[in-house]
């Protein structure tokens, strides 16, 4: 169910049950959503309309992902060159024990310009809060075949140069609508890492249950 709101004043009122809002505010519209463990509201379309409040977009995650998760999956990624390897980041708040985070590569049908999931309604592949694809030597981007497949509410990132200088592009979807952000809002990337943070602007293996834990972590 789709929902719509007026924003007359801010903040703005807890979502109701549904899929997601469309927002209409001074500075144009605007589309949120949330789950557990993350909450966005990006923007839709530019308009100016006067007497309503102004809106910013924001993405909030409840915690970043350990840097040793993005070592763990650029590890993966070389192991699959020159193929592209698929991962989902699970998210479990209520974890008391360990991280809250849960690295997973499903089975997946690889080759060296895509990768998709064996089992499209892989369990885990509902369930994840990041789904990331590398492009091994090539840049960091999503394409035309990603704008198509990306239809969920979560964050997606494709992790790309992994020979020489590997960069991060991040964007959050909300059922086909799509807003890019830096890296580090998500992943916690040291100022020396190996991996760098870029923001692209979108225009227009066999392994499963893989578990990265505390103590696993340095």
């Amino acid at each position: 169910m789709i929902t719509h709101h007026i924003a007359h004043s801010l903040p703005l009122p807890a979502l109701p049950p549904g899929l997601y809002q469309y927002v209409l505010a001074g500075n144009g519209v605007f589309i949120r959503a949330e789950r557990p463990g993350l909450s966005a509201c990006i923007g839709y379309a530019a308009i100016n309309i006067r007497g309503l409040s102004v809106l910013e977009p924001s993405v909030v995650l409840q915690t970043k992902v350990p840097y040793g998760f993005v070592l763990d999956m650029l590890d993966f990624s070389r192991q699959a060159a020159p193929n592209e390897i698929l991962f989902y980041l699970l998210y479990d708040a209520g974890q008391q024990f360990f991280l809250p985070w849960r690295l997973v590569i499903p089975n997946q049908v690889q080759s060296p310009s895509s990768v998709h999931p064996v089992d499209p309604y892989n369990p885990h592949g509902q369930e994840a809060l990041i789904e990331c694809h590398s492009h091994h030597n090539m840049g960091a981007f999503f394409s035309s075949t990603d704008d198509k497949d990306e239809t969920g509410f979560r964050i997606y990132a494709v992790l790309g140069e992994i020979s020489t200088r590997p960069v991060l592009a991040v964007r959050v979807g909300i059922y086909g609508h799509f807003y890019p952000i830096p890296a580090h809002w998500v992943f916690d990337l040291p100022a020396d890492a190996e991996v760098e943070d870029v923001l692209y602007r979108n225009i227009s293996m066999e392994i499963d249950h893989y578990d990265h834990y505390n103590s696993s972590l340095d």
